[in-house]
Protein backbone atom coordinates (compact mmCIF):
# COMPACT_ATOMS: atom_id res chain seq x y z
CA UNK A 1 0.00 0.00 0.00
CA UNK A 2 1.10 3.94 -0.12
CA UNK A 3 1.30 6.66 2.05
CA UNK A 4 0.16 9.54 1.32
CA UNK A 5 -1.38 12.11 3.29
CA UNK A 6 -4.78 10.64 3.96
CA UNK A 7 -3.17 7.34 4.34
CA UNK A 8 -0.99 7.21 6.89
CA UNK A 9 1.88 4.24 7.18
CA UNK A 10 2.79 2.86 10.55
CA UNK A 11 6.27 1.68 11.12
CA UNK A 12 6.79 -1.22 13.79
CA UNK A 13 9.77 -3.31 15.26
CA UNK A 14 8.63 -6.34 16.67
CA UNK A 15 10.53 -9.42 17.91
CA UNK A 16 10.65 -12.74 16.43
CA UNK A 17 8.95 -15.00 18.59
CA UNK A 18 10.55 -17.70 20.89
CA UNK A 19 13.12 -17.39 22.04
CA UNK A 20 12.72 -14.15 23.07
CA UNK A 21 14.96 -11.21 21.13
CA UNK A 22 17.66 -9.60 22.44
CA UNK A 23 19.43 -7.10 20.72
CA UNK A 24 22.61 -4.75 22.25
CA UNK A 25 22.21 -1.34 21.42
CA UNK A 26 26.01 0.12 22.24
CA UNK A 27 25.57 3.85 21.39
CA UNK A 28 21.76 5.95 22.38
CA UNK A 29 18.64 4.61 21.48
CA UNK A 30 16.15 8.09 20.11
CA UNK A 31 12.79 8.04 18.57
CA UNK A 32 12.99 11.53 17.63
CA UNK A 33 10.10 13.92 16.93
CA UNK A 34 9.72 13.11 13.15
CA UNK A 35 7.13 16.25 12.27
CA UNK A 36 6.73 15.33 8.57
CA UNK A 37 5.79 11.51 9.11
CA UNK A 38 2.52 10.46 9.85
CA UNK A 39 1.25 7.21 11.64
CA UNK A 40 2.55 5.72 14.45
CA UNK A 41 6.00 4.04 15.27
CA UNK A 42 5.74 1.50 17.22
CA UNK A 43 8.36 -0.28 19.18
CA UNK A 44 8.03 -3.65 20.20
CA UNK A 45 4.31 -5.45 21.01
CA UNK A 46 1.89 -5.65 23.66
CA UNK A 47 1.72 -9.36 22.81
CA UNK A 48 4.30 -11.22 25.02
CA UNK A 49 5.94 -13.37 22.16
CA UNK A 50 6.59 -10.26 19.93
CA UNK A 51 7.76 -7.96 21.99
CA UNK A 52 12.00 -8.10 22.82
CA UNK A 53 14.30 -6.54 24.89
CA UNK A 54 17.37 -4.07 24.30
CA UNK A 55 20.16 -4.00 26.47
CA UNK A 56 20.95 -0.48 26.11
CA UNK A 57 24.60 0.86 26.77
CA UNK A 58 23.55 4.63 25.68
CA UNK A 59 21.30 6.96 26.58
CA UNK A 60 17.25 6.82 25.85
CA UNK A 61 15.26 9.57 24.54
CA UNK A 62 11.47 9.62 23.17
CA UNK A 63 10.06 12.78 21.42
CA UNK A 64 7.77 11.91 18.69
CA UNK A 65 3.93 12.10 19.93
CA UNK A 66 3.01 9.13 17.81
CA UNK A 67 5.22 6.48 19.36
CA UNK A 68 4.46 4.02 21.37
CA UNK A 69 7.32 2.06 23.56
CA UNK A 70 6.57 -1.51 24.96
CA UNK A 71 10.06 -2.78 24.43
CA UNK A 72 11.97 -4.24 27.70
CA UNK A 73 15.10 -1.94 28.36
CA UNK A 74 18.42 -2.68 30.01
CA UNK A 75 20.25 -0.16 31.33
CA UNK A 76 23.85 -1.73 31.54
CA UNK A 77 26.21 0.84 30.40
CA UNK A 78 29.56 -0.57 33.37
CA UNK A 79 30.60 2.92 34.27
CA UNK A 80 29.17 5.94 32.34
CA UNK A 81 25.32 7.66 33.38
CA UNK A 82 22.75 6.86 30.98
CA UNK A 83 20.22 9.13 30.19
CA UNK A 84 16.22 8.45 30.41
CA UNK A 85 14.37 11.18 28.27
CA UNK A 86 10.42 11.11 27.87
CA UNK A 87 9.31 14.41 25.95
CA UNK A 88 6.14 13.11 23.83
CA UNK A 89 4.71 9.80 23.35
CA UNK A 90 3.63 6.59 24.25
CA UNK A 91 5.17 4.33 27.36
CA UNK A 92 2.79 1.07 27.01
CA UNK A 93 4.48 -1.75 28.69
CA UNK A 94 7.99 -3.61 29.13
CA UNK A 95 10.26 -3.80 31.64
CA UNK A 96 13.04 -1.58 32.68
CA UNK A 97 16.02 -2.41 34.38
CA UNK A 98 18.79 -0.47 35.49
CA UNK A 99 21.65 -3.09 35.74
CA UNK A 100 24.58 -1.30 36.13
CA UNK A 101 27.98 -1.84 37.35
CA UNK A 102 29.02 1.80 37.51
CA UNK A 103 27.37 4.97 37.03
CA UNK A 104 24.13 6.17 37.01
CA UNK A 105 20.67 6.13 34.96
CA UNK A 106 19.20 9.46 35.45
CA UNK A 107 15.85 11.00 34.65
CA UNK A 108 16.38 14.35 32.48
CA UNK A 109 12.60 14.88 31.80
CA UNK A 110 9.39 13.80 33.28
CA UNK A 111 8.76 9.58 32.35
CA UNK A 112 4.70 8.70 32.08
CA UNK A 113 3.21 5.80 31.19
CA UNK A 114 0.25 5.36 29.43
CA UNK A 115 -2.47 6.43 31.16
CA UNK A 116 -1.11 5.88 34.73
CA UNK A 117 -4.33 6.89 36.11
CA UNK A 118 -6.78 5.11 34.45
CA UNK A 119 -5.04 1.84 34.54
CA UNK A 120 -2.91 2.01 37.88
CA UNK A 121 -3.96 -2.08 38.57
CA UNK A 122 -2.03 -2.67 35.05
CA UNK A 123 1.28 -4.24 33.92
CA UNK A 124 2.01 -1.30 31.75
CA UNK A 125 5.58 -0.14 32.82
CA UNK A 126 7.92 -2.33 35.51
CA UNK A 127 10.57 -0.72 36.76
CA UNK A 128 13.74 -2.58 38.18
CA UNK A 129 16.88 -1.91 39.87
CA UNK A 130 19.23 -4.83 40.66
CA UNK A 131 22.51 -2.92 40.61
CA UNK A 132 23.56 0.62 39.90
CA UNK A 133 21.48 3.65 40.84
CA UNK A 134 18.41 4.91 39.25
CA UNK A 135 18.64 9.06 40.14
CA UNK A 136 14.81 10.82 39.43
CA UNK A 137 16.55 14.19 40.05
CA UNK A 138 14.00 16.86 39.81
CA UNK A 139 11.66 14.84 37.63
CA UNK A 140 8.44 12.66 38.08
CA UNK A 141 8.29 8.98 37.74
CA UNK A 142 4.55 7.99 37.16
CA UNK A 143 4.10 3.84 35.72
CA UNK A 144 0.84 1.83 35.77
CA UNK A 145 3.47 -0.73 36.61
CA UNK A 146 5.66 -2.11 39.55
CA UNK A 147 8.67 -1.42 41.14
CA UNK A 148 11.17 -3.67 42.34
CA UNK A 149 14.34 -3.51 43.98
CA UNK A 150 17.14 -6.28 44.62
CA UNK A 151 20.26 -4.36 44.97
CA UNK A 152 21.72 -0.76 43.92
CA UNK A 153 20.30 2.36 44.60
CA UNK A 154 17.27 4.53 44.66
CA UNK A 155 17.31 8.15 44.27
CA UNK A 156 13.79 9.79 44.53
CA UNK A 157 15.00 13.22 44.03
CA UNK A 158 11.86 16.39 44.09
CA UNK A 159 9.58 15.28 42.12
CA UNK A 160 6.60 12.85 42.25
CA UNK A 161 6.25 9.30 41.77
CA UNK A 162 4.08 6.65 41.01
CA UNK A 163 4.23 3.21 41.52
CA UNK A 164 0.65 2.00 40.38
CA UNK A 165 0.89 -2.14 40.70
CA UNK A 166 3.25 -2.77 43.55
CA UNK A 167 6.23 -2.01 45.56
CA UNK A 168 8.72 -4.78 46.62
CA UNK A 169 12.09 -3.73 48.00
CA UNK A 170 14.16 -7.01 48.95
CA UNK A 171 17.82 -5.54 48.81
CA UNK A 172 20.02 -1.77 47.96
CA UNK A 173 19.29 1.34 49.26
CA UNK A 174 16.10 3.58 48.45
CA UNK A 175 15.69 6.86 49.19
CA UNK A 176 12.42 8.45 48.59
CA UNK A 177 11.39 11.71 47.20
CA UNK A 178 11.14 14.93 48.96
CA UNK A 179 8.00 15.84 47.14
CA UNK A 180 4.80 12.84 47.04
CA UNK A 181 4.78 9.32 46.37
CA UNK A 182 1.87 7.23 45.73
CA UNK A 183 1.88 3.20 46.16
CA UNK A 184 -0.97 1.02 44.36
CA UNK A 185 -1.49 -2.24 45.03
CA UNK A 186 0.82 -3.96 46.81
CA UNK A 187 3.58 -2.85 49.62
CA UNK A 188 6.61 -5.12 50.14
CA UNK A 189 9.58 -4.28 51.71
CA UNK A 190 12.80 -6.08 53.45
CA UNK A 191 14.89 -3.43 53.01
CA UNK A 192 15.65 -0.07 54.29
CA UNK A 193 13.74 2.85 53.19
CA UNK A 194 15.00 6.45 54.18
Amino acid sequence: SSCGLFDPCDFGIRGLGTPTTTITVNGNLSIPDIDSASGTIVFGSATGDQNFTVNLKGNFSMADIDALMYTNLNFTHASANQNISQTAGTISGGTWTINKAGGSALLTSNVVGQNWLEEYFTNNNNWVVSSGTLNLQTYTLFTGGSYSQSGGTFSGGTGSIVFGNGFSLTGGAFTSTSGTMWIYNTFSRSAGIT
